[in-house]
C-alpha cells in the first residue's frame, strides 16, 4: 500500500495516523503494516510534544497549538483534553478528559480543578476538537469556557485558553475575546 493511496483513502496523513488500527489494518493489507503506521505516528508525537515542552512558555503558543492539532485535530471523534501548567507555564500534565462523539465532548470544571489542584497546577489551557473541520467555537464552547474561566479563579488558576482544532485550523477563546 503506497503512501499516496492511504492519504488518497483517508484524506490526509493525519486521519490515516488518527484511524482505528482496525481500519488502517484494513486499508494496508496487513496488521504489520498498520503496526508500523502506530509507531510513525507515535514518534511524530513525541517529537511535536518535546519541541511544545520545550517551548510550553505561553510566549510560545504555536508550539502547543502544533502540538494538540497533531495530538487530535485529525480524529473523528470530539476529544477533550487539558494541559497543567506550573506557575512558570511549564507543562505539567497533558491529559485527556473526555472522548465523546463527532459533534459533542464533556468538560467537567470540577473535575479540571480538582485534577488542577491536586497537581498543583496555576494555570490550565483546555482545548478540543471539531471533526467537522469546522474550527469556530459553538455556543456551548463559550459557555464551557466562561464557567471554566469563573470557577478557575475562584481556586486562582489561571484558564490561560480554550483552544478548538481541526484539521484546517485552530480558534482561540482568548483571541477572539471570549477570556
Amino acid at each position: 500500500m503506497s503512501a499516496e493511496r492511504l492519504v488518497g483513502e483517508f484524506g490526509s496523513l493525519g486521519r490515516v495516523l488518527a484511524a482505528s488500527p482496525e481500519a488502517r489494518t484494513r486499508a494496508c493489507g496487513s496488521r504489520a503494516a498498520a503496526d508500523q503506521l502506530s509507531v510513525v505516528g507515535e514518534a511524530i508525537l513525541c517529537v511535536v510534544r518535546e519541541e511544545a515542552e520545550d517551548a510550553m512558555l505561553l510566549g510560545s503558543s504555536s508550539a502547543v497549538i502544533a502540538y494538540l492539532r497533531a495530538r487530535h485535530a485529525h480524529s473523528g471523534i470530539e476529544i477533550g483534553t487539558v494541559l497543567f501548567l506550573n506557575a512558570r507555564n511549564r507543562l505539567l500534565k497533558d491529559e485527556m478528559i473526555s472522548a465523546g462523539t463527532v459533534e459533542e465532548t464533556s468538560f467537567w470544571p470540577r473535575e479540571i480543578i480538582k485534577r488542577a489542584l491536586e497537581l498543583d497546577a496555576s494555570g490550565v489551557i483546555l482545548a478540543h476538537n471539531h471533526p467537522s473541520g469546522d474550527a469556530q467555537p459553538s455556543k456551548q464552547d463559550i459557555e464551557v469556557t466562561r464557567t471554566m474561566s469563573r470557577q478557575c479563579r475562584i481556586f486562582d488558576i489561571v484558564l490561560h485558553d480554550h483552544l478548538v482544532l481541526s484539521p484546517s485550523g485552530h480558534s482561540s477563546m482568548r483571541a477572539l475575546g471570549l477570556l
